[in-house]
Parts: C-alpha cells; structure tokens; sequence
C-alpha cells in the first residue's frame, strides 16, 4: 500500500444515483442524520452549530477485519443544496474532501457525491485500491438512502 516510489498521489470519485422523489423530499432526508445510521453510515458523536456538524464514523470491519474510525465535519447549504465535508484524524488520508449535490433530474433527483483525497504512505490502499473502495461504498451507500427515500417517499405520495 501507500504510494510507488514515495510519489504524492491523489485519488477521485464521482457517484451519481438516480431517486424517485422531489429534491426537497431527497435533501431533507438525505441530510437528516437521525436517519444515516439506519441507511448503513456508522456514525456517533454529533456536534452541531447551525448548518456546521462534526461527528465520528467507525467502519464495521473490512474483508481483513479491519475496523476504520475518523472524524468528519459537514457543512450544509440547503439553499444550493450542496454539501462540503471533510474527514480528518484518519489513519489512511492526508486529507479527504467530499461534495454532495442534489438535481432535480427527470421526474425525481440526481444525488451526486465526489470524492478527492490523498493517501497516507502506509495507508491501507494505494489511491487506486482507495478510490475503488470509496467507489464501492459510496454507490452502496447512496443506493441504500436512495431506496429508504424512495420508499417513504411513496408512503406518503411525495413521488
């Protein structure tokens, strides 16, 4: 793992799904964090101040067992709906930037997320293996909260 030859590395991921229901009806649920838990996002600690959250997320281990724990803060502008986060005090990134941005698309939403980091030298994956994970997780993720959406959007005739 790290980078070949000591070379500074930077890795990039963009993930977009598609949810049936309005984006007013995406954004409140995708940015309520009483609900990330339940869509599979591990998360403790909340500190809030306004628009401006700081938590911790702990992983459920990997295929290696190994378990992954960082802090992130995430600012939200609903007027734009757009999200910037950063994750920091991880053993894996020199840093981590994540944008997540929510489009009417079609007759529903597209959610967008993008990903730039570099990794540690003695990170658990090289850019490459680091942006394939987050790739994963990410689409994972996304899907899950896109179906939890989904459903309760239907419930309640919001789509």
């Amino acid at each position: 793992a790290g980078h070949p030859g000591g070379q500074i590395m930077s890795g990039h991921v963009d993930v977009r799904v598609q949810v049936a229901a309005p984006p007013d009806v995406v954004w409140a649920a995708a940015n309520d964090p009483s609900a990330w838990a339940g869509a599979g996002h591990p998360v403790s600690g909340f500190v809030q101040d306004g628009e401006r959250v700081r938590f911790r997320v702990t992983t459920p281990p990997d295929g290696a067992g190994r378990v992954f724990s960082y802090q992130v803060e995430r600012i939200a502008d609903e007027r734009s709906r757009t999200v910037y986060s950063r994750r920091f005090d991880s053993a894996d990134f020199l840093y981590s930037h994540v944008w997540f941005g929510y489009e009417p698309a079609g007759r529903g939403t597209e959610m967008r997320c993008v990903v730039d980091f570099e990794t540690r030298a003695e990170a658990s994956h090289d850019d490459a293996g680091m942006a394939a994970a987050i790739e994963r997780g990410l689409a994972r993720n996304l899907q899950e909260t896109a179906r939890r959406i989904e459903d309760a959007a239907e419930g309640t005739g919001a789509r």
